[in-house]
């Protein structure tokens, strides 16, 4: 049978109480019934995952793994204290798996008190927004714009690490050690919506799906983060289509066999 893991899936509130649960899915599909079949379909000859949802308060040790389906977004009770990223974090730490369904981890939060996503980063630059262009110079500006740096964001702060700022769709692989423990994943020269993937080089980074990159070498679109004694695994494409959600549904359950023979 392999591994039995409890995999909770979450449903956008913090705690269920005079909250407004998040209703936002950057870059996968808008439903959590969604990735629920996904996982339910999987081949459960490498595993079986037990699926429930939860609330981000009664994220524990209970779980194997935790699922978030809203891609970029997560639900948050306390933007300035990161109180529910600090329960994801602590989890994760504690030896858990968190799921991130699509683009770049924790770059929103879904705030459940008035219903509304912020972008998450300390640090933006401001510059005046170009409306003219001769010979490939700027001539011409407008209102100025913000621009949010990823050097202010959860990912980097908390796991260092950075997405690659160019995203395209991309032909896939794995090479030998990828396979070896994780099996064969991805078909020779099939292609995916690569968004946001993990640049090589990312620290404590495990490539699981490979992509090669004009500028970095080699991307990552899906990929695993150690922190502590778990796992932050992400999928760095827009997974909203059938192919890049069961490509990266088939990694989450090779993954899980990977780890609980590291256990």
């Amino acid at each position: 049978m392999g591994f039995i893991a409890k995999l909770a899936i979450l449903d956008g509130f913090v705690t269920g109480i005079d909250e407004k649960a998040c209703s936002k899915y950057p870059f996968t599909k808008a439903s959590n019934d969604f990735w629920k079949k996904k996982i339910e379909s999987l081949d459960k000859s490498l595993g079986k995952f037990d699926v429930v949802s939860t609330n981000i308060e009664n994220i524990s040790e209970e779980f194997a793994i935790v699922l978030n389906p809203f891609g970029e977004e997560y639900p948050e009770i306390n933007r300035k204290n990161k109180t529910s990223f600090n329960v994801i974090k602590n989890f994760i730490e504690d030896g858990g798996i968190y799921v991130n369904t699509a683009g770049f981890p924790f770059f929103y939060a879904w705030d459940v008190s008035d219903g509304k996503e912020y972008p998450l980063t300390e640090e933006i630059t401001i510059i005046p927004k170009i409306i003219q262009m001769k010979d490939g110079v700027p001539i011409a500006f407008g209102e100025m714009q913000t621009l949010l740096n990823f050097t202010g964001t959860l990912l980097f702060k908390e796991f260092d690490a950075i997405p690659s700022p160019n995203s395209k769709p991309r032909k896939v692989y794995q090479n030998s050690e990828d396979e070896k423990k994780f099996g064969k994943l991805a078909n020779v020269e099939e292609e995916i919506k690569e968004f946001r993937a993990m640049p090589k080089n990312t620290r404590d980074c495990i490539p699981i799906i490979r992509a090669k990159d004009e500028n970095v070498e080699e991307v990552y679109p899906i990929s695993a983060l150690k922190r502590g004694n778990g796992y932050l695994l992400i999928a760095g494409m827009d997974t909203s289509g059938d192919r890049e959600a069961d490509l990266f549904a088939k990694a989450l359950n090779s993954f899980c066999v990977w780890f609980s023979n590291q256990l």
